[in-house]
């Protein structure tokens, strides 16, 4: 019988401004990050288990959420976030749903992860006009993915702007044979401490595992 699924929340590193964890930023009145994605989860899904892995200020993350499951990445600063993903105990007996600290989106958008393939993640295919006031920068430093339709291609923040499709927003569901894979890929130092989750993504598609790809438009 499959244990109802995990979410992974992935919040180990420093905020891009500012000090405070991101997890525990104001995104509307008093609701904090977290809470917006704690909630997308419990509306969408009929029970999960929550795991945050934290580094950075995670005690204060701690103490506000003694409700949730926690792991320490204690080389936070200087690894990647396949690395805390695997401080994360993962089992290969339930589906895994896999978000940053920072992403705030729709419950719907767990749904529209539900589908057939072994990994999906969630795609913006209009990023690059997403938000007027982009800078250039960002736009380079964007986890960025290359398909053909709905397949996964490419994945990676080295690629070109002008030969991909469209941004990884940070949100995956993993299937329990997507598990094994990426377990199989982490032993094998297929991918290293250092690699983050668009390295894990091109690792999974050149394994031939189904990695698919669905457009969230302005959902998150």
């Amino acid at each position: 019988m499959t244990k109802e699924p995990m979410v992974v929340i992935l919040g180990a590193g420093r905020p891009f401004a500012g000090t405070e964890p991101s997890a525990l930023s104001q995104a509307s009145g008093d609701r904090r990050v977290l809470d917006w994605i704690i909630d997308a989860f419990e509306n969408a899904l009929d029970s999960c288990e929550f795991h945050f892995v934290g580094g950075y200020r995670i005690d204060e993350i701690i103490e506000e959420y003694p409700e949730i499951h926690f792991s320490r990445n204690k080389d936070w600063e200087t690894s990647g976030t396949v690395a805390s993903l695997f401080t994360a105990p993962l089992t290969t007996d339930r589906p895994i749903y896999v978000c940053y600290a920072d992403t705030i989106f729709e419950p719907d958008i767990v749904n529209m992860l539900n589908t057939a393939s072994d990994t999906t993640i969630a795609v913006d295919k209009s990023w690059r006009s997403r938000y007027e006031s982009r800078s250039e920068e960002s736009i380079k430093r964007a986890e960025k993915i290359q398909l053909d339709d709905t397949s996964i291609l490419d994945a990676g923040s080295e690629l070109a702007v002008e030969n991909t499709d469209a941004e990884f927003t940070g949100i995956i569901r993993f299937s329990p044979d997507a598990i094994k894979r990426t377990k199989s890929l982490w032993e094998a130092r297929t991918i290293d401490h250092e690699a983050n989750l668009p390295t894990l993504i091109r690792a999974l598609t050149a394994t031939n595992n189904s990695v698919k790809a669905v457009d969230i438009e302005d959902r998150w």
